[in-house]
């Protein structure tokens, strides 16, 4: 469908992001907790951006929406770290892999 064509080069070029909303507990047998949601929101985001630079812009957001997303989706520690100014997005990651929070304090 869209043989040829650079997606680089059209002007405004988006993708779609998605972002879950509200979420719930959900009490397992064993005793333990997780997270799931119920539903989820999308959005455009400039085709050039990383994800780096989204979620960075997710943790300094204005919208509470994007500021809890951004918490639960990186942890409260991590969400911290970054939202402090303490470590940038970029040093989360090692090789493809998340850092440790012992690795991260390490760093600081």
């Amino acid at each position: 469908m869209f043989e040829g064509v650079n997606i680089y080069a059209v002007k405004g070029a988006a993708r779609i992001t998605r972002k879950e909303t509200k979420p719930r507990t959900v009490h397992h047998r064993d005793g333990t907790t997780s997270t799931e949601y119920d539903g989820y929101e999308t959005e455009l985001v400039p085709f050039k951006t990383t994800y780096n630079e989204w979620m960075t812009s997710m943790v300094n957001s204005s919208d509470p929406k994007d500021v809890a997303f951004a918490r639960e989706a990186l942890g409260p520690t991590r969400f911290n770290l970054v939202k402090s100014g303490q470590l940038e997005m970029n040093s989360l990651y090692y090789g493809g892999k998340l850092r440790t929070i012992k690795e991260l304090e390490e760093l600081i």
